[in-house]
């Protein structure tokens, strides 16, 4: 369930109590954050683990490198979703859907009829939204730093019981050109499948 690159930009509706986020998200061009992130299956009751550094993009494009399981990478570099997994050896890439616009997500929760409750602990401000914002999510809460208006956490819930965790350290926002961080290049001796010839 990789939900973060769409929801930290989703998450920050725009009058509520995150409307600080919102600004200083909606006034970068690149995120960056180490990340631990906790996936949680109702079904089988499993829970799965994962780190590694994440690059988002405010046009939508996106990069999750993994350190554990080391070698796995999961990007939008515009034109395709890709994976490419270390354990199969294998590049999948997916060009017949990509990532909802960040903007048009946006503007989906701007509905004052979602609840959003917000409290704070000394520097850290936690916020509780529940409702459907789009994509399966049916409740979320994150919270972010009063004193740089970033997010340190995640966690997303669909209405079947799955729910995702995600924790953020070294969060930084720049203005810098991503270059071709997000460009896909299949690693040597790695089968490439496309998701239409499957």
């Amino acid at each position: 369930m990789t939900t973060l690159p769409i929801a930290l930009f989703l998450v920050a509706a725009g009058t509520g109590p995150a409307a600080c986020m919102l600004d200083r998200l909606e006034a970068a061009s690149l995120l960056e954050a180490g990340f631990e992130q906790t996936d949680f299956w109702a079904l089988t009751r499993e829970t799965e683990v994962s780190t590694g550094t994440l690059v988002l993009s405010r046009d939508g494009r996106f990069l999750l490198d993994y350190s554990d399981p080391g070698g796995r990478r999961m990007g939008f570099d515009g034109e395709a979703l890709y994976t490419v997994d270390p354990l199969y050896r294998q590049v999948l890439i997916d060009s017949s859907s990509q990532p909802a616009s960040f903007t048009a997500l946006l503007e989906s929760i701007r509905d004052p009829e979602i609840p959003a409750v917000s409290s704070c602990s000394g520097d850290t401000v936690f916020v509780v939204m529940d409702g459907p914002t789009g994509q399966g999510i049916s409740r979320m809460e994150f919270c972010f730093l009063s004193s740089d208006s970033l997010p340190r956490s995640l966690s997303t819930f669909d209405q079947n019981g799955n729910w995702s965790r995600w924790r953020l350290t070294g969060v930084s926002v720049s203005d810098d050109a991503p270059g071709s961080v997000f460009e896909l290049v299949p690693p040597a001796g790695y089968e490439v499948l496309r998701a239409g010839d499957l």
